[in-house]
Formats: structure tokens, C-alpha cells, sequence
């Protein structure tokens, strides 16, 4: 491999060497002590991608150990949390931080307190690249206190004098713009494919449900009330998608609620509840299946849409600010239902895309073409070129 490039900079924090590499700290206050490996794969993806740019980063995280650490391009920073639930986590160890170390801190989301705790303790005179993925929730008290954080951080960062703002999807970038941040731009996230595209075997009764339904239509993720499958589920029983199958991997609050009223369904052999797949089984199954959906009444972005351009897969989705970003970034990949409950409009989407499917679909593995378009070589530019102008370019005023 060609060794990395190396950015000369001049940081406002202290001055550098010109041939040092630029250090980035990323900051999320997420309190769950999740094996490192585990710990957020869209910004470890971010991190190594930028580690082979030339620039230096450290992840901070709950651990459960320090085993793999140096294992990675990037480093995992142990770090204390406060609170009980993600929505009031704070740092308890922000004091023993080395500020000087870093030309750059990253704050992932201002919805949670303990990011605003962070950009109230980090030194005024150090650079911040915010990276945002929550926007206006539907409702509940979940909404009020995200954006009520979210609000009191974006006042604090309008206060520095340097920082810039990064974009998982267009409704965080018009809630921030509201709250008055400068020129939030949309960049999306990347998909880190590798385990993906090492195909694992699938459970017994998964090949068995294959070998009835050639082309069933998938949902992957939570199965609770913010992503209601029963959207789609209920129109398997019109009788234009009557020899239709459905797999459901998934579990959550409305899973036994689920399995109750579609119980019609799963008897006649019809559709198939998983609870778990691992990545690899997923990637065997995506190559498989006829259609993926994601019925959703939030979503920051849809890793699971991203999946399925991936294998070249049709994807119906609900019309919310995620998938709508991936829909404009690869136009007819996804297919976008009107938000809320639609049931005519996703009738007639399902009808319309399980006719589309003939024969028992054998896609092949994605090419290399594919997989670069979708990794974090296109959002790893902005970043680089972003922590670039905060340590080199001028300030704005």
C-alpha cells in the first residue's frame, strides 16, 4: 500500500510541525459498555478511512476491554459515563483529557447532554467538526429533550469562532441551520461491507422457507413501534400478493404483538420470524431474497437501505429524511412510500415490485465498483478537507 499522504497544517490550537499528522478526537456520549469492535461502525469506518488520508484519530468509548486496542488504524480512548438511558448520558472523566493532544474534537450529535457538557469544558480555542444525525422526531418526550439538548449545544457552537458542520441526512441539516449553525452540508454515512461479503450459512428453517418462497420480500432492524412492519405485513392477506413470502429479522417491544396478529401468516407457512442473523448470513440472504423494505416513522439514516443498493436489491422505504438521502444519492435504488401508515400507496408499491420479481434470484456478489462507490471514500474527502480548513484555512468570523 502507498504510504499515506501527509497534510501540513497550522492548528489553532497550538502550532505544528508541518510534517505532523493532523490528531481528531471523536466525542459521543453513548454510555453502553459495548465490546470495541461493536462500538459504532460508521465512525470507526470514518477512522480508518482518514487514517489512510494522513490524519490521526481516537475514538472515545465505554469498553468492556482494551484487548483489541492498537489492533485498529485508530485508537479507542476509554472514558467514564454518568446517566441511566442514552438520552441523559454525560462524560464523568472529560477533566482527565489532554486537549492539547488534538487539533480537532469531533462531536458526534448534539442531542445527548453529555456532548453539551463537552463543548461547555473544551478549551474555546479548539476546533470542532460536528457530525449530525438526529433531526425533528416525530414526537413524545424523547423529541423534547433531544431537541432541547440539541438546542443549547447549537447555541454554545455558535459561540466558537471556528467549527464546521457535517450532515447524516437533510433534516438535521435544516434543524441545525434553524438553530443557527452555519452551512450544515449533507454527506451521508459509508457502509463498512467486508463481513457482509463473507457469505455464513443460514439457519435450517430459513432454507427451508427459501425453498417454498423464491423471492420473499425482507425487513431487517427493530421490530417496535418507531419501524411498524405491519404496514407491509398486512397486505401479504390481498389477494394480489397471496403466494407472496415475508422474512422478518428482528426483535424488540411489538415482536410477540406481531407474531399474534399475523399468526394466520406464519402457520400457513407464509412468513418467518427471526430474531438475529449475523452480518455475514445477512449478506448471504440479501443476494437471495426479492425485495427489501423499511416501513419507518424515524429513521437518521438506514444502514439496512444502504445494504440492499449494496446487493443491487429493489428497497421500499418510508419517505423520511434517511432513506431520502440515500434515494437522491442513488437514484432508483430506493423507492419512497409517503410517511405514515400509506396503506394504499405501500399496496401499491408491494404489488408493483413483487411483479418485477421472476425466477429465484442468484445475484452476484457486488463488484468492487459498487463497493467503493458505497464506502466512506466519498464522505472520508469532505471530512479530510473539512479538518483541513479548521486547522489550516482561515477562521470564520
Amino acid at each position: 500500500m502507498n504510504e499515506a499522504p501527509t497534510l501540513t497544517i497550522e492548528s489553532t490550537a497550538r502550532q505544528q510541525a508541518p510534517s505532523r499528522r493532523p490528531r481528531v478526537l471523536i466525542l459521543r456520549a453513548y454510555p453502553a459498555r459495548i465490546s470495541p469492535r461493536f462500538y459504532n461502525v460508521q465512525e470507526m469506518g470514518l477512522a480508518a478511512d482518514l487514517h489512510l488520508r494522513g490524519i490521526d484519530v481516537e475514538i472515545a468509548a465505554a469498553l468492556e476491554d482494551d484487548s483489541s486496542e492498537g489492533s485498529e488504524p485508530y485508537r479507542l480512548r476509554p472514558m467514564r459515563y454518568g446517566g441511566f438511558v442514552n438520552t441523559m448520558s454525560w462524560f464523568d472523566d472529560l477533566s482527565q483529557i489532554d486537549w492539547t493532544k488534538y487539533d480537532v474534537v469531533q462531536i458526534s450529535d448534539l442531542c445527548l447532554p453529555g456532548n453539551l457538557q463537552a463543548l461547555l469544558r473544551i478549551p474555546a480555542s479548539m476546533p470542532i467538526l460536528l457530525y449530525q444525525g438526529h433531526y425533528w422526531e416525530p414526537s413524545g418526550f424523547n423529541r423534547w429533550l433531544r431537541l432541547a439538548w440539541t438546542r443549547l449545544a447549537a447555541a454554545a457552537l455558535s459561540r466558537r469562532r471556528r467549527y464546521s458542520v457535517l450532515v447524516k441526512n437533510e433534516g438535521a441539516g435544516e434543524m441545525l441551520a434553524a438553530y443557527g449553525l452555519r452551512n450544515p452540508r449533507v454527506v451521508g454515512v459509508g457502509l463498512q461491507a467486508a463481513r457482509l461479503l463473507t457469505p455464513e450459512p443460514l439457519p435450517p428453517a430459513m432454507e427451508d422457507f427459501l425453498a417454498t418462497h423464491s423471492c420473499p420480500l425482507l425487513y431487517v432492524g427493530a421490530v417496535d413501534s418507531r419501524r411498524p412492519v405491519r404496514w407491509v405485513l398486512r397486505h401479504l392477506r390481498d389477494e394480489a400478493l397471496a403466494s407472496a413470502g415475508a422474512i422478518v429479522v428482528g426483535k424488540g417491544t411489538d415482536e410477540a404483538g406481531l407474531q399474534a396478529e399475523f399468526a394466520d401468516l406464519v402457520q400457513a407457512g407464509r412468513l418467518l420470524f427471526v430474531q438475529s442473523l449475523t452480518q455475514g448470513q445477512l449478506g448471504n440472504l440479501y443476494r437471495r431474497i426479492g425485495l427489501l423494505v423499511l416501513p419507518t416513522n424515524f429513521e437518521i439514516y438506514g444502514m439496512v437501505c444502504l445494504e440492499g443498493v449494496l446487493f443491487d436489491l429493489p428497497v421500499l422505504a418510508s419517505d423520511v429524511p434517511g432513506p431520502r438521502t440515500i434515494a437522491r444519492r442513488f437514484p432508483g435504488s430506493v423507492t419512497l412510500i409517503p410517511t405514515g401508515e400509506s396503506p394504499e400507496a405501500w399496496r401499491s408499491a408491494l404489488i408493483k415490485a413483487m411483479s418485477a420479481v421472476h425466477g429465484r434470484p442468484d445475484r452476484p456478489a457486488p463488484t468492487p465498483a459498487n463497493i467503493d462507490k458505497l464506502s466512506w471514500r466519498a464522505q472520508g474527502e469532505v471530512f479530510a478537507a473539512a479538518i483541513k480548513d479548521l486547522t489550516g484555512g482561515p477562521a470564520d468570523e
